[in-house]
């Protein structure tokens, strides 16, 4: 799962964590289907995942392109109110499949935590493409797309995460 992905590397060099003019808690709002998570942030209990081309937020006052709304970031955080034992960690696994698509096919399966996670994707080694979103109790489940330069696998990211917030600008003019 090495990859180079110079493009990645330009942007995060060159812009520093926007400010943004909305935010929101109502997930119902928002979906991030086809959205490309390039930068991430995990501590203190926080996984925040950055998309400098924006989610889909569903509002009258914006239109139907997806996404459609300008730089965005989402923020998931641990409920230790509820399971103040609890580790919190988030992870992904990742599927690779060996000797082809035949029926019989091999399927390795490999986990990344959340640190190995923001590490891959802030070095540009992985981009995160989210697909389908499954809620439990306290939890997330994301299917997703996980590329990595010209290859592409599917995977799951599982976050143990009661809050989550919603930060957005407003689509570029163009």
């Amino acid at each position: 799962m090495e990859g180079n992905n110079t493009a990645h590397d330009q942007r995060a060099a060159a812009s520093p964590r926007p400010s943004y003019k909305f935010s929101s808690e109502d997930k119902e709002k928002f979906c991030l289907h086809d959205c490309f998570a390039e930068s991430v942030e995990y501590n203190d209990g926080k996984l925040t995942f950055y998309f400098p081309d924006g989610i889909f937020y569903d509002d009258d006052d914006y239109d139907d392109d997806w996404p459609n709304t300008g730089e965005a970031a989402v923020t998931f955080k641990a409920n230790h109110e509820i399971h103040p034992s609890m580790e919190w960690e988030p992870y992904l696994y990742v599927f690779e499949e060996k000797d082809g698509l035949e029926d019989n096919a091999i399927a390795i399966c490999k986990k990344f935590t959340g640190a190995q996670l923001a590490e891959k994707i802030n070095s540009g080694v992985l981009e995160l493409e989210f697909a389908y979103r499954y809620d439990g109790f306290n939890s997330k489940i994301f299917t997703c797309w996980v590329h990595s330069g010209r290859l592409c696998w599917m995977g799951q990211l599982f976050i143990p995460a009661g809050e989550e917030i919603y930060r957005w600008n407003p689509p570029k003019e163009g």
